[in-house]
């Protein structure tokens, strides 16, 4: 199952080392891209980075929410900026559920736990 992404340089790197196997990233720019990957059925799932996330996309990501509600929309932590707490609230506000606190190993066990149970319901 790909998984469509708005990450950084180097959380790019790292979901593709923790993808081996299980799924395929499309790393995207937009949330432009992001909604042509769902829509066109490339993607059954979104990683948002907290980095690259900005109260600018509020309005973008709503509305990939809303019109993909089950389709997974996660964040990615993997540092902690000034922003990071707003980023944060701001996603959960627009309904964004899932946090992958990729900081600790735990984080990237959860981000393949929650693909791979997500593959399987697609069975």
């Amino acid at each position: 199952m790909p998984v469509t992404t708005i990450l950084t340089p180097v959380e790019r790197r790292r979901v593709d080392a923790a993808a081996e196997g299980l799924y395929a990233a499309l790393h995207r720019e937009s949330f432009d891209e992001v909604l042509d990957d769902l829509r066109h059925r490339r993607a059954g799932a979104v990683l948002i980075s907290i980095a690259r996330y900005g109260i600018q996309s509020n309005a973008r990501m709503a509305a990939m929410v809303r019109e993909f509600p089950r389709v997974p929309a996660m964040a990615l932590l993997t540092e902690t900026q000034y922003t990071t707490p707003q980023n944060l609230l701001a996603l959960g506000q627009i309904g964004v559920r899932i946090l992958i606190d990729a900081r600790q190993p735990s984080g990237w066990q959860l981000l393949r736990d929650v693909l791979a149970a997500e593959r399987s319901s697609e069975i």
